[in-house]
């Protein structure tokens, strides 16, 4: 099929019905029969959605205005029955009202949506330019990364680029800065206690340390923030020239909290470059209709999720010993995930449609997060390039590598360029390493490793953790307590103790909340017998438990007394960025 001219309009006439009204006019057709469908997934989320579920309303014309005949293919796909017509226009609505950063929202107070959410694309025509007219409600304004004519509609350079450009519309604030001469604008929509001030100031910081990580290589000519602020918000998503964040709105008095809200930035931020341009080779041109898998989301999310907290202490927004602590809790974290000895990170990349967006109460038990171990591989990395080449080399240059030879150029590389390319910056073969530790289940040699920094990696039990151990997670319902998750190795788990049982008494007495677990375990001692009384499946049965120890669940990093000079320069150019 030769190229059409697609043209785009999106409208909220009344945003309180949740409902964008879609327009799509076509011409040039050739066919007797055109096809359009939605997307059922979104770029860098890795689950189906489904987002054609949404759609009500659909109608094709022609030039004159007569409806055409169409029928709906499948769950996605509409197929309209031109009858010899050239140009063809397409009308649906839209209902937005998930707020999450990967959907679409739409009420009396904002709009907000993803590309792939609201607009249908013609099938064989996802690499056609586009043209957008957005017609926001009334007083109502429009941020949106896509570049705009004087006649006020937005241009993309195909449906991937439409579909990859996010939208605020609304009454939110306007924030702008520039770096190396490109302009950056924050959309903030929602109010808490945020110092806007205070957090333009950091953005710009957090985009002057990575754009200087990439040598100042910027890749786009200006870059639009769009930040949510509500209860209990926390995400983001990437794309080529902008992201969206959502965060707590009362997230930024506390310094950890508003500590979090910066690596959050910075994650989504260095995607723009990592994940959006140095990218697996068949993430662009993206096929919409179903799942496209890789089993290098430990690189592209693992190695971002360990950045991010570096480039906020490369700029200076946090403390040295603050980011060692972070560290810890993020090792810490590691070695509590039974999953660790049953699923590689390249199965758990490969398999991220079924399990990291789907997590149930085993999850921890049978996989780990490519986002988490990814980010230690990533320091194992990082340390073994800059310890084996006396500090001339680390990460940064395999980063940079990448860069030059496959995201410059807008080229995606297999796990094998992958590799290859660590390999020619490292100077040896990491077939080993891979082995083990990527496409294995051993052990991560993490202490070994910060040794080799001059610091020692600590394990212990948090002071405000009962030392007796019976390996539930709970959720409180209702006046009742129920086991939300058992641990595999723990003494729950070998007494025959389930995910989903009503615990009602310890020992005779009635359980009333999560405390009271936890006073009874602060009392008891490993080793010590309890006897619980439980509803399953409507039948009230009785279980004797054995408690065990609990596990440490808190890791510190200091610095070794006695680390070499080598050691604490390695340790301060890690920590400061420096080659």
């Amino acid at each position: 099929m030769h190229d059409l001219t697609i043209a785009y309009t999106i409208a909220m006439p009344e945003p309180w019905t949740h409902e964008y009204h879609v327009r799509i006019d076509i011409e040039g057709i050739t066919g007797d029969t055109l096809d359009l469908a939605m997307p059922v997934w979104t770029p860098g989320s890795y689950l189906v959605r489904e987002f054609g579920r949404h759609v009500s309303r659909f109608t094709a014309l022609a030039p004159d205005g007569t409806p055409l005949h169409w029928e709906r293919v499948d769950k996605a796909t509409w197929r309209v029955h031109t009858g010899g017509q050239t140009a063809v226009s397409v009308r649906y609505r839209v209902y937005a009202f998930e707020w999450t950063v990967r959907t679409s929202h739409l009420t009396s107070e904002h709009g907000y949506f993803n590309g792939t959410s609201v607009f249908m694309y013609v099938v064989g025509q996802t690499q056609t330019p586009v043209s957008l007219r957005i017609h926001p409600y009334e007083g109502w304004r429009v941020s949106i990364a896509l570049p705009q004519d004087e006649e006020g509609r937005y241009h993309a350079r195909s449906y991937d680029e439409l579909a990859d450009s996010p939208a605020e519309i609304g009454t939110h604030r306007l924030f702008r800065f520039e770096v190396q001469g490109r302009p950056h604008e924050i959309a903030l929509f929602g109010h808490g206690n945020e110092e806007p001030d205070r957090l333009v100031a950091d953005i710009q910081r957090i985009v002057e340390t990575v754009a200087a990580f990439f040598k100042n290589d910027i890749p786009y000519e200006r870059y639009l923030f769009i930040i949510h602020l509500g209860d209990g918000l926390r995400g983001g998503l990437e794309h080529r020239n902008a992201t969206t964040i959502a965060v707590d709105r009362w997230a930024f008095q506390d310094e950890a909290r508003y500590t979090d809200v910066l690596r959050l930035v910075a994650h989504e931020f260095f995607h723009t470059w990592h994940v959006k341009r140095i990218r697996p080779h068949n993430f662009d041109p993206f096929d919409y209709s179903r799942e496209v898998y890789t089993p290098l989301l430990w690189v592209m999310e693992g190695f971002t999720a360990y950045y991010d907290a570096l480039f906020v202490r490369r700029a200076g927004l946090t403390s040295p010993e603050a980011y060692l602590d972070y560290l810890g809790t993020r090792i810490a974290n590691y070695l509590n995930i039974p999953g660790r000895h049953e699923m590689s990170v390249a199965e758990s990349s490969l398999l991220a449609w079924i399990k990291l967006y789907r997590r149930d109460e085993n999850t921890d038990n049978s996989t780990v997060s490519y986002y988490l171990k990814g980010s230690l591989l990533a320091l194992l990395l990082d340390i073994d390039l800059r310890v084996q080449s006396q500090g001339r080399r680390s990460l940064d240059d395999v980063e940079w590598a990448l860069w030059e030879r496959y995201g410059r150029r807008d080229r995606g590389f297999t796990p094998d360029e992958f590799r290859a390319v660590l390999e020619e910056v490292g100077g040896r073969s990491y077939e080993a390493f891979f082995a083990r530790y990527v496409e294995g289940t051993d052990e991560l040699p993490l202490a070994e490793a910060l040794r080799a920094l001059g610091l020692h990696l600590h394990l212990e039990v948090d002071a405000g953790t009962p030392r007796a151990w019976l390996g539930v997670e709970l959720r409180e319902e209702a006046n009742t307590v129920r086991i939300a998750s058992v641990r595999r190795d723990s003494p729950a788990a070998h007494h025959d103790i389930n995910a989903n049982d009503l615990l009602l008494a310890w020992n005779g007495f009635y359980v009333r909340d999560t405390a009271f677990v936890r006073e009874r375990l602060r009392e008891s001692q490993p080793g010590d017998v309890v006897r619980l009384h439980l509803v399953r499946d409507g039948r009230l049965i009785e279980r004797q438990v054995v408690l065990g120890e609990t596990p440490p669940n808190r890791a510190t990093l200091r610095p070794a007394e006695d680390a070499t000079p080598e050691q604490q320069a390695l340790l301060h150019a890690w920590l400061e960025g420096l080659s």
